[in-house]
């Protein structure tokens, strides 16, 4: 029986892997903030989401301190926070608990590239995280990948709110949040809802130079190629800055980068 049900789980993988595109969205504090996401050294890790901008505060408007820690030897996320950090109010996006992502891709160039998610498709989320060791950061910092939605809807230019049936769907969402507090915030976002298969990855996945090389690809459909005339955390942070289809399984140059991408994050997680 532990044989079936192992090759079932394959099955089922397999079956995942090979039926949509793959987007990249780079979420998270980053090298402009003096707040840091910790990874550890068995590469769990806990993700800060961006401060929410104080002009959009509301009521509903979740605090660092609202939200879980994910490793078991810390119980608050306010451990890893700056001081003057405690008390911000943050935009908590995407909700890897709902597994829900919102973006205004009607509006925002960098969200433009997402306008053609669908579902079955993939979205990626990529934060860069400093290892945390004897209380400390320890200046080592890398880009990473840390969950992912499988799509199962996608709600377009939400410029009112939607129908209770689908606002009992996406209701947690940060943008969703702001709109129900102040309607002026109806105002086009688009909201992508992960299935059950979706998930928080437990332990990050490096997203290096070498990994990158393997699978990004240019514009023009030319392999990726690095500039080493900067950081590798340069390149990558640059590079991601737009979110895009970083995978089209259209051509079997896609399936074959595809096939690279699953069996990379099978191996680190």
């Amino acid at each position: 029986m532990p044989w079936i049900l192992l090759n079932l789980r394959m099955m089922i993988r397999q079956a995942i892997e090979m039926t949509g595109n793959i987007f990249l969205v780079n979420i998270g504090v980053n090298s402009s903030h003096s707040a840091k996401s910790p990874i550890f050294s068995d590469r769990t890790f806990e993700l800060l989401p961006i401060p929410e901008n104080s002009s959009v505060v509301s009521d509903s408007s979740r605090t660092y301190a609202d939200l879980p820690a994910y490793n078991a030897e810390y119980s608050e996320l306010t451990h890893f926070l700056p001081k003057n950090w405690e008390n911000k109010h943050c935009h908590n996006d995407p909700d890897l608990e709902s597994f829900t992502y919102g973006d205004n891709c009607d509006r925002v160039p960098k969200a433009f590239g997402l306008r053609s998610v669908k579902e079955g498709d993939f979205l990626f989320f990529l934060a860069r995280l400093e290892y945390y060791k004897a209380d400390l950061f320890t200046g080592i910092a890398g880009f990473y990948l840390v969950g992912y939605l499988v799509i199962e809807s996608v709600y377009k230019s939400l410029y009112q709110k939607p129908s209770e049936d689908v606002l009992s769907i996406i209701e947690k969402n940060a943008h969703v949040q702001r709109a129900l507090d102040n309607s002026i915030f109806w105002d086009g976002f688009w909201v992508f809802r992960g299935s059950p298969q979706s998930q928080r990855l437990k332990f990050a996945v490096p997203f290096t130079l070498e990994f990158a090389s393997q699978v990004l690809r240019q514009a023009n459909g030319s392999p990726w190629v690095a500039s080493f005339k900067r950081s590798a955390l340069q390149v990558i942070g640059s590079y991601t800055r737009t979110a895009r289809c970083v995978i089209n399984i259209d051509t079997d140059m896609g399936i074959a980068a595809s096939n690279a991408w699953w069996r990379m994050v099978s191996e680190y997680t």
